[in-house]
C-alpha cells in the first residue's frame, strides 16, 4: 500500500487553473490524479514531499463526503 500522507492547501477557485497550469509549465511532477469532490491537484515539491492544492475548505469537503462518503468512511460525530 502506498503512503497517502501529504500536506494540503486551499486556493481560491479563480486562481486554481492558473496555478495548475504554472505547475505543468514548470514540469512539476504530479503524484495522483484527482478523483475527489472539487478541484484538486497533487504534486511533488523539489524534495519529493507530497502536496495538494484544492478549491474549498474543510467544512465544504466534509459536507460533500457526508453526502457521498468514500467506501469504508466512518463519521464519529
Amino acid at each position: 500500500m502506498s503512503d497517502y500522507t501529504h500536506y494540503a492547501f486551499s486556493i481560491d477557485e479563480k486562481d486554481f487553473e492558473q496555478f495548475q497550469s504554472a505547475l505543468k509549465s514548470a514540469n512539476v511532477s504530479f503524484w495522483k490524479v484527482n478523483k475527489s469532490e472539487g478541484e484538486s491537484c497533487y504534486f511533488l515539491d523539489p524534495d519529493g514531499h507530497k502536496l495538494e492544492v484544492h478549491v474549498g475548505g474543510l467544512a465544504q469537503r466534509l459536507k460533500a463526503c457526508k453526502l457521498m462518503p468514500y467506501d469504508g468512511m466512518i463519521f464519529l460525530s
